[in-house]
């Protein structure tokens, strides 16, 4: 029914997976999709939520893959009925603009390559415009049949109430260790390091994939005691490792606002970072501006510390 939150319950149950999937780990997620394709249940639109880097993209790019291949051999034909949308067609890169879901809009309105499904995929839907979130409302007010369309989102909160109404809200939890094990068992990384990275992903597989790509350990490792450093240091020091980090220019300070980002998430039981992570939330949307005073910005951050 609209607006049902699907929510993973523990202790696990036994699940029963029929298809091959690429995706590691959301048994229960697999099975209640291959249900639904079984029984022919598929909703109009689902909202995936959960932490960002968990696997949400990843598991509904697959799915899609899934719902528009049934019934037909022919997978080039099929990638036509396939509709990836996210900020980075916007001119700014930051938000989905109302021209991306009226392009949403026109192409779901067309008869399936495949005979089959049309699905269409927002990533960070919550970066969708007032506008744009108004627009998509339409759409999903007066759905077409064997049309399905997936928001997926960090920050659900952001998108209002009315399209998440619309929605089957299906939730993400975190991996289990044995996820993220299988994946570092292969890496040329000491115990101590994989304890750490493990750690440091917090059940997050999409995060974790992008560190081994990246080959990036040392330099988080590097940027967590950089920050814990920077807590101890006096007001002197702070904005000399300013003057250093602007000077390293603006994709590497992103990249190392990020890392202490994600760390700080992953101590989110202590809650004396709650306040921390907040701003320095506001410090990495600041520092993504041309406009910004970027020396301000960062300097007023690490004053408070």
């Amino acid at each position: 029914m609209p607006g049902l939150k699907f929510l993973i319950c523990y202790p696990p149950l036994t699940c029963y997976i029929s298809l091959m999937w690429r995706t590691l780990g959301f048994d229960r997620e697999k099975e209640f999709f291959e249900r639904a394709m079984k029984n022919g249940d598929v909703k109009h639109a689902y909202l995936f939520t959960g932490q960002d880097m968990i696997g949400k993209r990843t598991f509904a790019l697959e799915l899609v893959d899934k719902l528009v291949g049934a019934g037909t051999k022919n997978e080039a034909t099929s990638q036509f009925d396939i509709l990836f949308i996210d900020s980075s067609s916007s001119e700014s890169g930051q938000t989905i603009t109302i021209d991306a879901v009226k392009e949403i809009k026109n192409r779901l309105s067309m008869t399936a390559y495949s005979g089959g499904y049309k699905c269409c995929i927002i990533n960070d839907a919550h970066r969708m415009t007032d506008e744009a979130q108004n627009a998509l409302l339409k759409i999903l007010e007066e759905p077409n049949e064997k049309v399905v369309i997936f928001l997926v989102a960090s920050k659900p909160d952001l998108l209002k109430p009315t399209i998440k109404s619309r929605c089957e809200e299906i939730y993400f939890a975190p991996h289990g260790r044995k996820i993220l094990d299988k994946l570092l068992s292969g890496e040329k990384l000491s115990e101590n390091q994989k304890e750490f990275v493990a750690e440091f992903c917090g059940g997050r597989v999409g995060l974790l994939k992008n560190i081994i790509e990246k080959s990036s350990y040392k330099e988080i490792k590097t940027a967590i005691e950089e920050l814990s450093r920077l807590e101890k240091a006096d007001i002197g020091e702070r904005f000399l490792e300013a003057l250093k980090m602007l000077g390293e220019g603006d994709e590497k300070l992103l990249e190392k606002l990020l890392y202490w980002m994600l760390y700080l998430r992953s101590k989110m039981d202590n809650k004396k970072y709650a306040g921390v992570l907040e701003r320095l939330q506001d410090l990495y949307v600041a520092i993504s501006k041309p406009s910004t005073n970027k020396r301000f910005a960062l300097e007023n951050f690490l004053l408070h510390l």
